[in-house]
């Protein structure tokens, strides 16, 4: 009986646990987001990007994605319901656009979508621009040519900073 009641209290305990408020899923060969990440309202940080390896070309730098990088190809409509994020790292997958509820974001502050070589930044700007908390936003490799970096960067506020080259930020860790 005393074992019982003793296995009862730790199952209690481990069940009234806290929530993470970090979640790191990059690298991890997903073409979708587990649901188990939705469930957690007072997420701040999410990884689901991929490794990005550079490589120094004569004609510029190219990329490489890890062989285990995620294929995201698009962004469930629940992920507005994150409404605590601070960072969303989707870098190295293969996103097209961003769903209507990304701006319910109210509190992401770092946006990276390098290396989403068919994300089409100007079409998705409008979206970007109604993140009131954003300071960074990171969109080297993404479909955009020399003119709509300038275009992009008056669109946002001034207090974000846009990454538009690898070598701007590099390797930069985030924290979590």
């Amino acid at each position: 009986m005393r074992m019982l009641l003793t296995l009862f209290v730790v199952s209690a305990v481990t069940c009234t646990q806290t929530r993470p408020s970090a979640i790191d899923l990059n690298d991890r060969r997903l073409k979708q987001i587990p649901d188990s990440v939705f469930d957690n309202p007072d997420l701040e940080f999410l990884d689901l990007g991929s490794s990005i390896k550079l490589k120094p070309l004569a004609a510029g730098t190219a990329v490489s994605l890890d062989s285990n990088a995620n294929h995201l190809s698009f962004l469930p409509e629940k992920i507005g319901n994150l409404k605590n994020l601070k960072a969303l790292i989707l870098s190295g997958n293969n996103l097209i656009q961003l769903p209507a509820s990304f701006i319910e974001l109210i509190n992401l502050e770092t946006l990276d979508l390098t290396a989403n070589p068919d994300f089409d930044v100007l079409k998705e700007l409008d979206k970007i621009r109604q993140l009131p908390s954003l300071t960074q936003l990171l969109i080297a490799g993404v479909k955009m040519n020399a003119p709509d970096s300038f275009f992009i960067k008056r669109a946002l506020e001034p207090r974000t900073k846009v990454y538009f080259v690898y070598q701007e930020y590099g390797n930069r860790q985030w924290s979590k």
